[in-house]
């Protein structure tokens, strides 16, 4: 709402706009965004809050300097985030066909008893 904040996103879209990625960005992107959500999730609830910072208590008990805690616990979260998530699709390839054949018999059910209705309502 403040004008230097609308400049500065202005000016941002406006540098963002004139980059030229690799062939491979688009790809790479589609490729991660999907797990960032679990990222977000983890560092906005208290037990998500809780296990980075006993992993970080965990690190500095091998003497690992407190500059390297958060780089390596940046990381740690975000492969951990993304083999979950490799595993999620994983699972929902092998569900999609079961899940759409389920799909197919609750939607025939239901028009079977959309049509019963209508038959019961015009007598």
């Amino acid at each position: 709402s403040s004008p230097f904040a609308i400049a500065t996103a202005a000016f941002a879209f406006l540098f963002f706009q004139r980059i030229k990625l690799p062939s491979f960005a688009p790809k790479a992107v589609f490729f991660l965004a999907p797990s960032m959500f679990p990222v977000y999730l983890l560092h906005t609830n208290a037990v998500g809050f809780t296990a980075i910072k006993r992993f970080q208590e965990g690190l500095s008990e091998y003497g690992i300097p407190a500059f390297l805690l958060i780089p390596i616990t940046a990381i740690a979260v975000f492969v951990s985030c993304i083999c979950l998530d490799l595993i999620r699709r994983g699972i929902g390839r092998l569900l999609n066909p079961v899940m759409k054949r389920l799909w197919h018999r609750i939607d025939n059910q239901c028009e079977r008893l959309d049509f019963r209705i209508a038959s019961w309502m015009n007598g």
